[in-house]
């Protein structure tokens, strides 16, 4: 499985997807967050007509492969940039703060259910991101296509009382940790014809998570292989499925 995994980073990296900006790039605030010898890029959305006096929901979106990197572009453009646009374009039925952080190196994960130290790190970043806006901390999710599928359900497993829902694209976990994954509501999207993250591994993830007594939503694309980002963009209830769910 490991092999696998390298092989579909690999495969994000070297030209598997178009460079095109697909997102609203210059909405997004550019920073960096450091902690010790950590340095990790971030882009950030403001809720559309930012009140401070009011409190937001937040919404995570990690990378695939083809984010990977130190540039502070790359996880929000072309199928990325695809990914996180659902979200852009709910702006006005429901305002919110859209945060994608930037992974270098291996990325979200040191093995297939091993996170990195910097996915380990995000609810850190998101904590520092709730001292200076008025985040609603029962409104936090959590998504990610691809590796960063993988990382949404492996940062899940590790810290289920941050996040009051999360969905996973094309994305692989750990089975073994669903009693923990149980305590967060799932909605998961996979192609039938995926060659990269076999469609087999959505399969054991949603019936874990539902045998554990969890939510898992199953959404499956016939025919589609690997890039199921530009289905997953037009699925209008997802926004109103996420924004429902608060945190237990």
């Amino acid at each position: 499985m490991k092999a696998a995994l390298l092989a579909l980073l690999l495969l994000q990296m070297t030209g598997a997807q178009p460079s095109v900006i697909t997102t609203n790039e210059s909405a997004f605030l550019k920073r960096t967050y450091t902690a010790g010898k950590l340095v990790m890029p971030y882009r950030l959305m403001l809720p559309r007509g930012y009140d401070a006096k009011k409190k937001y929901p937040l919404i995570v979106y990690l990378h695939g492969g083809a984010g990977v990197g130190t540039d502070n572009e790359k996880q929000i453009r072309a199928g990325n940039g695809m990914g996180i646009d659902l979200f852009v374009r709910n702006q006005q039925t429901n305002p919110a703060f859209i945060l994608a952080p930037q992974s270098s190196g291996n990325g979200w994960m040191m093995a297939p259910a091993v996170g990195s130290l910097q996915l380990l790190a995000v609810p850190e970043l998101i904590a520092a991101i709730a001292k200076q806006y008025s985040i609603d901390p029962r409104r936090i999710y959590i998504g990610g296509q691809s590796l960063g599928g993988y990382g949404t359900y492996a940062l899940v497993a590790a810290r289920p009382e941050v996040f009051a829902a999360a969905f996973v694209l094309c994305g692989g976990g750990d089975p073994g940790r669903a009693p923990r994954l149980a305590r967060v509501p799932f909605w998961i999207f996979h192609g039938s014809a995926d060659r990269i993250v076999n469609v087999s591994e959505a399969y054991a993830m949603r019936d874990a998570i539902r045998r554990a007594g969890g939510i898992a939503r199953y959404t499956e694309y016939r025919g589609e292989g690997h890039q199921i980002w530009p289905h997953v963009t037009k699925e209008k209830e997802l926004p109103a499925w996420l924004f429902a769910q608060m945190r237990r």
